[in-house]
């Protein structure tokens, strides 16, 4: 989907694939315990590791990806990487 919520494309990822956040040329999302960048044939490429699987992802004007991650009792806020078009 793209950002107005139009089908642009019908990609298959490996794995269980959530929270996922359109960008340019594929998606960010959350994979287990890392954020990744899936593309448009499917292949995810890990951003950032994370304690806990990411959630609340979104992507910042600055082109970075800001999400919530989870570490025991405490939930915190990040940006910890840019985009990678």
């Amino acid at each position: 989907m793209d950002t107005k919520g139009a089908t642009v494309a019908d990609t298959t990822a490996r794995g269980e694939i959530t929270s996922a956040v359109p960008v340019e040329h594929g998606v960010i999302a959350a994979a287990g315990n890392q954020l990744v960048r899936v593309d448009g044939k499917g292949k995810a490429a890990e951003l950032a590791a994370t304690e806990q699987p990411p959630y609340g992802i979104r992507i910042m004007r600055d082109g970075s990806v800001g999400c919530l991650n989870r570490s025991g009792a405490t939930t915190s806020a990040s940006a910890p990487t840019r985009t990678g078009k």
